[in-house]
């Protein structure tokens, strides 16, 4: 086995491990998670698309909206969750993917390197 087989093995080595360590943010922060989506569910509905907001002359979304500010919160907080859960979903997803691709790879480094041991 020559020295550049021996590096390209223990990089994607250590590509696997460090994949299969990996911890998703809503696992590893859930409380910073959480806490931005309740900051964002409350100033969301005060959103004016203005630069400034003490010279905003455009109304709000809670002053174009049919519902109460409570209810908008609950809306913009059941849309954060939605988005956060998603992209956990397909992140992992996208990890799993990439940890059975880098296997393989290494599967076909180390057959190719025992075929010319041979």
């Amino acid at each position: 086995m020559t020295p550049y087989q021996e590096n390209r093995i223990y990089v994607y080595s250590a590509r696997i491990k460090k994949l299969e360590e990996k911890i998703p943010l809503l696992k590893k922060q859930p409380l910073k998670v959480l806490g931005f989506g309740i900051l964002f569910s409350i100033t969301g509905p005060n959103y004016t698309g203005e630069y400034d907001y003490m010279d905003a002359e455009r109304d709000s979304i809670a002053d174009r909206a049919n519902m109460s500010y409570i209810s908008l919160v609950i809306c913009f907080f059941i849309g954060y969750v939605f988005l956060c859960l998603l992209g956990h979903v397909v992140f992992t997803y996208q990890d799993k993917l990439k940890l059975k691709k880098l296997k393989n790879q290494l599967k076909e480094i180390e057959d190719a390197a025992a075929k010319n041991n041979l």
